[in-house]
């Protein structure tokens, strides 16, 4: 099946009514069911409907309806950032403050706002922690060394004493 650039140009957004609309006569266009499109957008066939029927789907939030739509898009070869403009802003806005410039649906958690003294603090505390396990390992290093050297010591030890003694014990002649 071959998709026809069916991008919205200015004189044709002038004469848009609706995103839904829009969307169903692209659809259509296509000779595409929405079973069809259900199956290769992985969005459900009633929210492809509700989208068309300009209908809000009340079970999910906005940012997915825009991510439904521009789905819907991309999948039509459809300039995306043209169709989304053309959503009621009151509903379907995504705050300023909450996107990245370079990709609109980047949400923003306040948990990952750390700056830079926070990261330079985290590797110095991991750093700290790398010194002290090196530390140990240097003690237990030592210590095992040292072990070794007084087991070593305690054999001469032996050693030496059994030759000074002589032979313990006595040879008995079987002849």
């Amino acid at each position: 099946m071959s998709k026809k650039d069916t991008s919205p140009n200015r004189k044709e957004k002038k004469n848009i009514s609706d995103v839904g609309s829009y969307l169903k006569k692209v659809r259509m266009q296509n000779n595409m069911s929405t079973d069809k499109l259900a199956l290769h957008t992985k969005i459900r066939e009633d929210n492809i409907i509700a989208i068309e029927n300009n209908d809000t789907i009340s079970h999910i939030p906005h940012a997915y309806y825009r991510g439904y739509v521009k789905c819907y898009c991309l999948f039509f070869g459809i300039d995306a950032t043209e169709v989304l403009e053309m959503l009621p802003q009151h509903t379907y806005e995504i705050p300023k403050s909450s996107y990245s410039p370079v990709n609109t649906f980047q949400v923003k958690r306040s948990s990952e706002n750390r700056d830079e003294s926070t990261n330079r603090q985290g590797s110095w505390i991991q750093g700290k922690w790398i010194a002290l396990l090196t530390v140990i390992v240097v003690i237990l290093g030592v210590g095992y060394q040292q072990i070794i050297t007084q087991q070593e010591q305690n054999r001469q030890m032996m050693t030496e004493d059994n030759s000074q003694h002589g032979q313990i014990g006595s040879i008995i002649d079987i002849s």
